[in-house]
């Protein structure tokens, strides 16, 4: 039997997995990263355990949230795949330094998603603070032990681009889970947190064989192709803006879902745009309102566009500061730098 319970934070989504704890968290900035440790040891005491961070990139959080679980009595340890910018290089070498041989930063292209970094049950005893996204997801499932024969292969396709994310190029139970996923509402929303947990628990569920986890992942799939639908009919609203750029403001739109939304906009463009009014820009801890969100298609890939080193080298990081920019096919930002951002990127798109 497969126990999930969830509590509601401002960094985090908890969810305890049988006698393993694991943490669904990223902290942005440095405060943020001394305040997430302090509830994790608040909800579980770290003392005399060893917490591993996986699929945490190089933000302003992510030392002080290793050096505060240090503090309280953590044996830390660190696997990650964000070890390939330039610009982060200083926090992964700190890292490094702080940690030793327990600090694990690979490339994405060396380690597509970080469940290729940690081994089946490597942590099954100990506590895991993760990413909440499906690479995350699956990378702390696999170590505390959960896992199937395909997970490392599937777990590279979800956390690559979300048109990627097909029937032919996962696994059933990888499908299944990406089918489910989109029900989970957009962040900000109220019954974000309850729908969000029904998923990871029904994936964990279903990995260990229980019927239950496969008949919830079916139920919430019926949520996931109406939010197809609609996520076809918002593309069709869609507009070039550059012939090789194309451009959709679902900001007042309702649910949908973003991996059919990504298939439809990045049909025959390098970079497609959206403009949502969800997300840490948008919401918390950005408070921007809306949020402006651009991702590279095989065919931008193609031509070698880097939407990371498009930005300007003097643009401070963070929601808080309207870019989030940590890999070369997704870039972020809030309204007023996406209107600076969008004559860099149309010259260099029609370079």
């Amino acid at each position: 039997m497969v126990i999930i319970h969830a509590t509601h934070g401002a960094f985090k989504e908890k969810i305890m997995i049988k006698f393993n704890n694991i943490v669904l968290a990223k902290a942005f900035k440095a405060e943020e990263g001394a305040t997430l440790a302090a509830e994790i040891n608040s909800a579980i005491t770290v003392a005399g355990r060893r917490v591993v961070i996986i699929d945490h990139p190089p933000t302003q959080g992510l030392v002080p949230l290793i050096d505060a679980l240090a503090t309280a009595g953590a044996e830390v340890y660190l696997r990650d795949h964000h070890g390939d910018s330039d610009r982060d290089g200083t926090t992964v070498a700190l890292c490094r330094k702080i940690l030793g041989d327990r600090a694990v930063v690979s490339t994405r292209a060396a380690n597509p998603a970080c469940a290729s970094l940690v081994g089946l049950g490597e942590f099954r005893n100990d506590i895991v603070v993760a990413d909440t996204d499906q690479d995350g997801v699956t990378a702390a499932l696999k170590a505390v032990g959960i896992s199937y024969p395909e997970l490392d292969a599937d777990a590279a396709v979800l956390d690559g681009p979300g048109a990627s994310k097909t029937k032919e190029a996962l696994s059933s139970l990888g499908f299944a889970f990406v089918r489910a996923w989109g029900a989970i509402p957009s962040f900000g929303a109220p019954n974000r947190d309850t729908v969000f947990v029904d998923v990871v628990g029904a994936f964990a569920s279903a990995i260990v064989g229980e019927q239950s986890g496969v008949n919830m992942l079916d139920k919430l799939a019926v949520e996931y192709e109406g939010k197809v639908t609609s996520a076809k009919a918002l593309a069709a609203t869609a507009k070039l803006i550059a012939p090789s750029v194309r451009f959709v403001d679902a900001s007042t739109a309702g649910p949908f879902d973003p991996p059919t939304l990504a298939a439809e906009l990045d049909r025959d463009v390098t970079v497609s745009v959206r403009k949502i009014s969800t997300g840490p820009i948008a919401g918390k801890p950005g408070g921007f309102g809306a949020q402006v969100s651009l991702a590279r298609t095989k065919q931008g890939e193609q031509i070698g566009l880097d939407l990371a080193k498009l930005v300007p080298a003097d643009w401070a990081r963070g929601p808080e500061h309207g870019v989030i920019s940590n890999t070369p096919f997704l870039l972020h930002l809030s309204p007023e730098k996406w209107e600076a951002f969008r004559p860099i990127l149309l010259a260099r798109c029609l370079s």
